[in-house]
């Protein structure tokens, strides 16, 4: 997981500054939790999603594909409890299509850390 950091040389993420020196970082604190799924292959990227949202009311906060879509990284948010159970569920239905390389739940996250993401469509619930 150590590439999210690489933004800058990813040539399809246009909505990221080159540096993050002056991007504005909220001073309230972020409510919720993280939960960080990475599979191998978008068609267990799909299917592990997809019994992840159906498991716990989270909501998809990013996607990151790297390789071509053989290597893809999804960003839930929920509350802890939910985060935890749509992880456990999602790599359980993805294991038989693709290697699952990580999963981890990142409750009550530092704000620095929530610049990275696109919070906006949290705010629609």
């Amino acid at each position: 997981m150590a590439y999210l950091l690489d933004f800058n040389r990813d040539k399809f993420n246009k909505k990221f500054p080159k540096s993050m020196k002056d991007v504005e970082v909220s001073d309230v604190p972020f409510g919720k939790a993280l939960g960080i799924f990475e599979v191998s292959g978008f068609t267990a990227a799909v299917v592990g999603l997809d019994a992840m949202l159906k498991a716990a009311s989270v909501r998809l906060l990013h996607k990151e594909e790297r390789l071509g879509g053989r290597l893809v990284t999804l960003v839930v948010a929920g509350n802890v409890s939910a985060v935890k159970a749509s992880l456990e569920h999602g790599a359980e239905e993805c294991a038989p299509l693709g290697e699952v390389f990580g999963s981890e739940c990142i409750p009550s996250p530092h704000p620095e850390l929530m610049k990275y993401f696109d919070t906006t469509i949290l705010d629609e619930e």
